[in-house]
């Protein structure tokens, strides 16, 4: 392209870049002089001119002109068409918000869109989708207009149309319907497909879609690819592929840790967690309490639920760490609060017991009821025992056999016990409750407490042996 300097016209690029994190003023000043020089040896280098527009738009180096910004706009997008229009787009994130105009990024990348660059109709379609790339600039979702620029750019020979096609229909994120069928045969028409690319056909193969079988041996052929290719959700799928013995014929621990162990280098949570929890028990490597509490404690910071609930339960019992039912009942409500039912129902126990702290019944029988609503057989129990005694609510007897044999049907045995002890004319009878109530609390209070006898098996969905 015309005017094209590469080292002089990138370097205010890089130094604007070391600009937004700080906002360093002498580093500002270097960046103007950086473009004033790059003009000064090309009249034309409309690199140069895109960081001009960008500062005298925003305050930096100079007063705030409106007016010179946009001289200098048209001129850089007179001498670099759309990839000048391009990085004017991103010029315009709200960091100033006295002269941000929220239209600009959606002005530029429709100019350059329509000078069929294919790169910018590719972020034009995730813009009218929401993508997070957009985070500061939003803009009601349009669908309609989102598939028309993807579908544009992929016809230019951006694979990322396709991608972006594909994810928003997987997800059913951005206002697009989720369907699966749909993101299969955009994620197939990719031209090359690599790491995380894969791993998201890989679950649509392993999982098939209407129409289509699943073909776990093509599943796990691209998941291995991915995972060499350094996908962390790839590598967790691997690890969760040897645990459940699907690759090899039958499980193999030590294969399965290195894989979350690799993951959980690549900074995914539930790999962190799984890594964690194996270390533990020493299942397949050698035993590490200490640095299995580091894995999970980093992933809990990270706000993965199963790792909060893990370290609700080790505090509990006072394994890997020192016991404290106050610690425990911490990490229980932030899981719960994170939406791990298993932490609601352990919170909830805890709440009606006073263990960790106040006997709070109400707030005992709300978090049962959620763990109810997730469909987690312990809390159908649980919240079934609460609701048809009135324990912390007033007594439902109908919805309470509802959860109740729910529960039941699930394998939960006090769930039939109650359904059989207790009749309709029971609810609210403090001869009957106190004993029964107390006695269902311990029984789930021992079950749950025994997991981590077997800790690899937690019931979340996206540590099942793949994610859904």
């Amino acid at each position: 392209m015309a005017g094209y300097v590469p080292a002089m016209e990138d370097l205010p690029f890089q130094l604007l870049h070391s600009i937004y994190p700080r906002h360093d003023t002498l580093v500002e000043v270097e960046s103007v002089g950086w473009a004033l020089k790059s003009l000064k040896i090309n009249p034309d280098c409309w690199g140069a001119m895109v960081v001009m527009a960008g500062y005298y738009r925003l305050g930096w180096g100079f007063s705030s002109n409106i007016k010179l910004a946009k001289e200098w706009e048209d001129k850089a997008i007179r001498l670099g068409g759309a990839k000048a229009a391009i990085h004017l787009a991103f010029f315009n994130w709200p960091k100033n918000e006295v002269v941000y105009d929220p239209h600009r990024t959606l002005y530029f990348l429709k100019k350059a869109s329509e000078d069929n660059d294919s790169l910018a109709q590719a972020l034009l379609g995730q813009y009218y989708a929401g993508s997070d790339l957009f985070k500061f600039n939003p803009i009601p979702l349009n669908p309609d207009q989102s598939r028309y620029w993807l579908e544009k750019a992929f016809q230019a020979g951006e694979g990322g149309g396709a991608f972006w096609l594909g994810k928003l229909y997987y997800h059913g994120s951005g206002g697009y319907p989720r369907d699966l069928v749909e993101a299969k045969s955009w994620f197939e028409r990719i031209p090359r497909l690599h790491g995380g690319k894969k791993f998201l056909l890989a679950t649509l193969y392993w999982s098939g879609v209407p129409g289509a079988p699943p073909d776990q041996a093509k599943a796990m052929a691209l998941f291995q690819q991915a995972a060499e290719e350094k996908s962390a959700r790839a590598q967790f799928a691997m690890g969760q592929l040897h645990r459940g013995g699907y690759l090899g014929g039958k499980p193999d621990m030590t294969q399965a840790y290195l894989w979350y162990r690799k993951a959980a280098r690549n900074a995914y949570p539930p790999a962190m967690t799984m890594q964690g929890l194996m270390s533990l028990k020493g299942d397949g490597i050698l035993a590490d309490p200490k640095g299995a509490v580091s894995l999970l404690q980093a992933a809990a910071a990270e706000g993965e639920e199963n790792a909060l609930y893990w370290l609700g339960v080790m505090s509990q019992v006072g394994l890997g760490v020192d016991k404290s039912l106050s610690r425990a009942r911490t990490w229980f409500l932030r899981g719960a609060e994170a939406g791990e039912a298993r932490s609601m129902v352990k919170l909830s126990l805890d709440l009606f017991a006073g263990k960790g702290g106040a006997q709070e019944l109400p707030l005992a029988y709300h978090w049962a009821k959620k763990a109810a609503q997730s469909g987690l057989p312990q809390g159908l129990c649980w919240a079934g025992t609460l609701l048809y005694f009135g324990v912390g609510t007033p007594p439902d007897p109908e919805q309470a056999r509802v959860w109740l044999r729910q529960g039941s049907a699930a394998g939960m045995e006090p769930c039939t016990r109650v359904l059989t002890a207790a009749s309709p004319k029971t609810p609210g009878d403090t001869g009957i409750r106190p004993p029964l109530v107390e006695a269902v609390a311990a029984d789930l209070s021992k079950a749950m407490d025994g997991e981590m006898d077997h800790p690899y098996l937690p019931t979340s969905s996206h540590l099942e042996v793949l994610p859904k």
